[in-house]
C-alpha cells in the first residue's frame, strides 16, 4: 500500500505533468487516420484546402506544438484534414477539422490513406464498414510510434524527484551518487567487453 507522502508526490508530479502540457494519452502511437498524439487546437475546416487567415493560425499551432502525428517542427505545415477526405466523402455530414503536418507525415498518411482507399472502395460494403476500414488502415502497424522525442513534461518525475527527494532517503544526493554508480558499472563493463575483441 502506498504512503501518504508517496501518494502526494504522485500527485504533485501528475499535477506537473499536466501544467507543463503533458497529455496522458500523447504517449500512443498516433493513427494517421485521425487526430495524432500531440493534436492542439483544431481548425474548423471544409473539404477544400487551408488558405488565408486559418493558414496563418495552422502555422502559429504548428510552431508552438508542432505536427500533430510526430510533434516535429521542421519545415512548413501542412493543413491535415480530419477526417481524412476519404473518410469524410463516406459520411452523411462531415464536420471537418485541420491540424498541422509536417510535410514527411503529409506523405506517409497520403500514402497510407490513398491505397487502403483505392482498395476499399472497390469492395461491395456499406459505408460505416468502410470508413471503420479506414480507420484502421491508418493506425495498427501503420500508426507513427514516437519513440524518443523528449518535451519538457517528461521530466516532471525526475524534476520532484529532485525538488522532494526520494521518500525512502534522507537526502536527493543519494539519488545522485546512484546515477554515477550506474554510470562507473557501465563504463567499466563496456571497456571489459572492448577488451575481449
Amino acid at each position: 500500500m502506498l504512503s501518504s507522502p508517496s501518494c502526494s508526490r504522485c500527485i504533485l508530479g501528475l499535477g506537473a505533468f499536466k501544467l507543463l502540457g503533458g497529455r496522458f494519452w500523447g504517449i500512443a502511437p498516433s493513427s494517421y487516420a485521425g487526430p495524432g498524439s500531440y493534436a492542439r487546437n483544431p481548425i474548423p475546416a471544409t473539404e477544400k484546402y487551408i488558405q488565408g487567415q486559418r493558414k496563418v493560425e495552422l502555422g502559429n499551432i504548428y510552431k508552438r506544438y508542432g505536427c500533430h502525428v510526430c510533434g516535429s517542427k521542421v519545415g512548413n505545415p501542412v493543413g491535415d484534414h480530419n477526417p481524412p477526405v476519404s473518410i469524410g466523402k463516406l459520411m452523411s455530414n462531415p464536420t471537418y477539422a485541420f491540424y498541422p503536418h509536417c510535410g514527411s507525415c503529409s506523405n506517409h498518411q497520403g500514402g497510407i490513406m490513398g491505397s487502403a482507399s483505392n482498395e476499399i472502395m472497390e469492395l461491395q460494403l456499406p459505408n460505416w464498414k468502410k470508413i471503420r476500414l479506414l480507420r484502421a488502415a491508418g493506425g495498427g502497424t501503420n500508426a507513427y510510434n514516437h519513440g524518443f522525442q523528449p518535451r519538457i513534461y517528461h521530466l516532471t518525475g525526475s524534476i520532484c524527484t529532485i525538488l522532494l527527494g526520494n521518500p525512502n532517503d534522507s537526502l536527493p544526493g543519494k539519488i545522485i551518487d546512484s546515477c554515477s554508480i550506474t554510470l562507473q558499472d557501465f563504463k567499466k563493463r563496456f571497456q571489459s567487453t572492448l577488451r575481449r575483441k
